[in-house]
């Protein structure tokens, strides 16, 4: 894993190392909420069968079956005798994993990004105290624009990485491999017929939004030249321009 880390991401990653508890409740509340919305996912089937369906009279709610002859999982079990309706059973359970997932992930979420703004403000502190350091030679060689570039921006892109980006990259390395689970448990045929032509749809859309981004970065850069070009023209006339009374 560290070998395929690039070293910008290594030296990223050692400011987050001493948040790591912080970080690892974040990543198991992250996993809670992957497999509630794998339940919510299982209930798609029960609803469709059971809850919309007026001649079902069975009140079992099938959740899911153990592979390899495993025992069933009924929802109706988790609930007191006396609740044995289907519809309150699944409308009680959708409530109570929507309620779970919702305080699973601001928890989740909230750590990781309370990690990435510490690690964050220790790595700008970091770059303040380099920046002051550094001999009269320095700031005669690098320009201020510069300067302020790397404290400001690049420490910005920074942020984005290790709080924003983090969080999301947690969320959906959880949120796949359980609902590939799932999609192999309800046709494990269909599954394998998608895999096999999932990359020849991805394929044509990936190198359709290559040429898309390239032409947009195209299209600012000669925005941004035109603009220089009528700048510059727009002062010498200025300039050379005589004033009238």
């Amino acid at each position: 894993m560290a070998s395929l880390l690039s070293p910008q991401w290594k030296r990223l990653l050692s400011y987050v190392r001493p948040y790591s508890l912080r970080l690892a409740a974040g990543v198991v509340l992250l996993a809670f909420v992957a497999l509630a919305e794998g339940a919510v996912a299982l209930l798609i089937v029960p609803i469709f069968d059971r809850v919309l369906n007026p001649t079902s009279t069975d009140s079992n709610v099938l959740l899911f079956k153990v592979p390899f002859g495993g025992p069933p999982l009924y929802v109706n079990h988790l609930f007191p005798h006396r609740i044995h309706n289907v519809w309150p059973v699944v409308s009680i359970s959708l409530l109570a994993l929507f309620a779970f997932k919702s305080l699973c992930e601001f928890g989740g979420v909230s750590m990781i990004q309370y990690v990435g703004h510490r690690a964050i403000t220790d790595l700008r502190n970091g770059v303040y105290a380099k920046i002051i350091r550094q001999p009269i030679g320095f700031f005669q060689e690098q320009s201020a624009g510069r300067v302020f570039s790397a404290v400001i921006n690049d420490v910005e892109r920074a942020r984005l990485a290790i709080s924003e980006y983090l969080a999301e990259l947690f969320r959906q390395a959880f949120l796949f491999p359980v609902f590939l689970a799932i999609l192999l448990y309800i046709d494990w045929r269909m599954t394998l017929a998608c895999v096999v032509f999932l990359p020849l749809t991805i394929w044509p859309i990936g190198k359709l939004g290559r040429r898309i981004r390239h032409s947009v970065a195209a299209r600012r850069w000669l925005h941004r030249r035109s603009w220089i070009c009528f700048s510059r023209s727009s002062f010498l006339c200025c300039c050379f321009t005589p004033a009238t009374e």
